[in-house]
Formats: structure tokens, sequence, C-alpha cells
């Protein structure tokens, strides 16, 4: 069983405590207040006080919870500081700002409405936390769910609980109201059953694919694995489901930018991937060095044009407009 803990913030500083060291001494100690006033608040500024054995009671606090501790400070002897040092000592808590995006369902796939920008102190870098920031700047009581740009819940773990995850912008995270996340989850778990029937042309959809990512590697001519897989194509879209099944190879192609089939594709050694077109890809070239779907960085020397992709990609531009 995981031991209870608890974070416990003042000012600037914050602690997260074993359940067991929930004493008036040591919080005391920690934070310079005495212990005739000591009391913390919870999320909904509930006071809650130490009983008389000078303990806090687990039972009333919520594990891995946010408590804000109040007292008076307590009258610390100190060598004399520079009046420089006193007035950084007197700055409030640092700020952080980033911007949420509202989202919608729009053929199965997540569209932003509308963004909010929401600030934020340390204390409030939490699932939880953040969920209510969101909340507040709507000015609405519907539950919701924060997701990654995927629709992926973001769950709390050890890495959603600071600033460094919240504070990067170039993070998207989106908002979905509760009735529209549990829409949009059936909707995948029904694109995967369905998908699920044509395991057998799929997977060999999806080798074929695989051929081609070790083709473009080293960046040699893919034409016979793009031939092979356009006669696929071609034979399984005389089947009733032709879009369906043809889903996964489009995908394959489609410009991670543009969110348009790829023209003039450009390939990643970093993460073995196919990315986007290369007007695209130039593009983001200019506001940054870092790879747009692993992240990695020195992008710029380990991108690639690939050759020998105009038959495919013509097929493809022709199955998707019929």
């Amino acid at each position: 069983m995981d031991v209870e803990t608890f974070v416990l913030f003042r000012g600037g500083k914050r602690v997260t405590m074993n359940g067991s060291d929930m004493t008036v001494d040591k919080i005391c100690r920690i934070f310079q207040v005495t212990g005739n006033s000591l009391y913390i608040t919870d999320d909904m500024n509930t006071a809650i006080f130490p009983d008389p054995s000078g303990n806090f009671t687990t039972l009333s606090l919520q594990h891995r919870g946010h408590y804000e501790v109040h007292g008076d400070s307590e009258q610390v002897q100190s060598p004399p500081i520079h009046a420089s040092a006193t007035s950084r000592s007197n700055f409030p808590p640092r700020q952080f700002q980033r911007s949420v995006h509202i989202a919608e369902i729009v053929n199965d796939k997540l569209t932003a409405a509308r963004t909010v920008v929401i600030r934020f102190l340390e204390s409030d870098a939490t699932v939880e936390r953040m969920t209510v920031k969101v909340k507040e700047a709507l000015g609405c009581v519907e539950e919701i769910t924060l997701t990654d740009s995927q629709g992926n819940e973001i769950v709390d773990s050890e890495g959603t609980r600071s600033s460094s995850y919240w504070k990067q912008n170039s993070r998207k995270i989106y908002a979905i109201f509760e009735d529209d996340f549990v829409e949009f989850q059936n909707g995948r778990r029904q694109k995967t059953r369905r998908r699920s029937e044509e395991t057998g042309i799929l997977q060999e959809v999806l080798g074929k694919i695989d051929e081609l990512k070790q083709a473009t590697e080293t960046l040699q001519n893919a034409t016979e694995a793009i031939n092979l897989l356009s006669d696929l194509a071609k034979v399984k879209s005389t089947t009733a489901r032709q879009a369906e099944q043809l889903h996964l190879v489009m995908d394959a192609f489609c410009c991670h930018v543009c969110k348009s089939l790829m023209s003039k594709p450009m390939f990643s050694t970093c993460c073995q991937s196919l990315l986007g077109c290369q007007t695209c890809v130039e593009h983001w070239l200019l506001n940054t060095n870092y790879c747009l779907k692993c992240r990695a960085e020195d992008f710029e020397f380990k991108v690639h044009e690939v050759k020998g992709l105009s038959a495919v990609l013509a097929f493809l531009k022709e199955v998707h407009t019929e």
C-alpha cells in the first residue's frame, strides 16, 4: 500500500510530507510559525486544526491533497542582511500562464472551438487544480476532462504535479465537457471493433507500410514498396468498406502540420516517421529546431525529403476525392 502523502505550502514554500510527519512540531519547524496559531486549509478553504495531542489526523485529509499552512510567524533571530535581499524575499510567489483549448468533437476528431488563458501558481500545478481553474475561467459547473492533443485523458501522476509540465505552451492541452468526452471514447471503441473484423488485410497493409519506412530510412528509392502498397489498396478499394480499410494508409501519409495528404513528404530519422509536406516542415523549422512529432532536438539535421512516393500519393488523392 502506498504511504499517504500530503503537499503543504505557505507563500513560495512547498513541501511533501508523509502522514506520520503531520505533527504540529514538524510543521511549525518547517514553516516557521507558532504552534498555538497553526492550522491548515484545503482546496475548498475549509480550516483544519490539529487534535489535542498535536497531530493532524489523516482521516480528514485527502491523499496527495494540497493544503495551505496558516499561523503567526515566529520571531527568528537572524544576522543582518542587505536591503536588496530583503526586497527579494518579499516578492510574491511566481505566477505562470498557459492556454487551454476548449474542444468540440467534429468527425470523431478534437477541434478547438475557443481558448482560455489561465494563470496559476506552483501550488496549482496538478490535474485537479488546473481543471478547477479552467472551470472558473469558463464560469461553468459542468464536469470537464483535460486531455492531450490526441484526446487521451491527462491523469494525476508525479509528472503532472509540477509547473514544468503545465507551463509548456508547446504541449497542447484540451478541455472537453464530460458528455462529449464519453461520446468521443465510445466512438473510438466502435472504430476499434470495426477494424478488428478486417485484421488480416489491415496487418498486410501495415506490413507494407513498415517496408516503406525501412526503405525511406536510408533515403533509397521506395518505388517497389509503394507499387505493392498501391496494388493492395486497389484490391481493397473493391470491398464494401473502402474508406475504413484505407483509413490507416491515409493516416500514414497525413501531414502532421496541415493534416492534409502530404506533398513532397519529409522523413525524420529521430522517430523513424513520415512527418509532413516539405513546405509545412520548412515553415516549422523557421520557428523551432525540435522534431514536431517526438520533440528531439537538432531536427534540421534529421529530416530529409523522401523520393519515389508520387505514385502512391496520386492514387491516395484519387481515392480520397471519390
